[in-house]
């Protein structure tokens, strides 16, 4: 398995363990239409995986968590990889909301090695919270390093999981809109969005 198959694995783990779970590429794609429709120049300086990629994404009815490559090994390279992922990641979130909801959004940038010339500005990263929280997590002699410091991550990893008959983390509502954004388009959507909300979110 490579080094970013098991992060993906970790975070995964830990994400379902604390009531997330992870939504598909399409999903995802409704979710940026549905931002655009909202704000049509939203995602106009945000970085989008290209098609060889896949996006990890988790949900709960109160956050969504994005996982982010990076690829930065200069200061400046790694401020505008940051930047475009945390405008990102609110786009989505910008997508999801509705009227009277408010969602959290964590962004997790991982880094493939130890970038030792980037730990003064990491620690300026993680502290700001424009936007998005962040959280950065590097591999270093063999392991992934300090994904424990995202507590989002930590909120049940003490006791034991109780089954429920849905997903844990959706709320009836978060599970409606996401059957919705799979199964209707995007302008159809919206327009029965707008017409709830009176007409003024779109």
């Amino acid at each position: 398995m490579s080094k970013w198959n098991t992060l993906v694995e970790i975070i995964n783990t830990k994400a379902e363990r604390s009531g997330f779970v992870r939504i598909d590429d399409g999903a995802i794609k409704q979710l940026r239409e549905q931002a655009e429709l909202k704000h049509p120049d939203i995602l106009a300086s945000s970085v989008f995986p290209t098609q060889t990629q896949t996006e990890y994404v988790w949900y709960s009815d109160y956050a969504l968590i994005s996982l982010h490559y990076v690829t930065a090994d200069a200061p400046r390279e790694f401020t505008r990889q940051t930047l475009a992922a945390e405008r990102y990641l609110d786009a989505l979130l910008v997508g999801l909301e509705t009227p009277g909801t408010a969602l959290d959004g964590y962004l997790i940038l991982a880094f493939p090695e130890d970038p030792v010339q980037l730990n003064i500005l990491i620690t300026d990263i993680e502290q700001n919270t424009r936007l998005v929280r962040k959280h950065v997590v590097t591999f270093k002699e063999g392991e992934w390093n300090r994904v424990e410091r995202i507590g989002v991550l930590a909120l049940n990893e003490v006791g034991d999981v109780v089954a429920v008959d849905q997903p844990s983390g959706f709320s009836e509502a978060g599970l409606v809109l996401i059957t919705e954004l799979e199964s209707i388009a995007p302008t159809t959507l919206a327009q029965q969005h707008a017409a709830k909300w009176g007409g003024d979110h779109v």
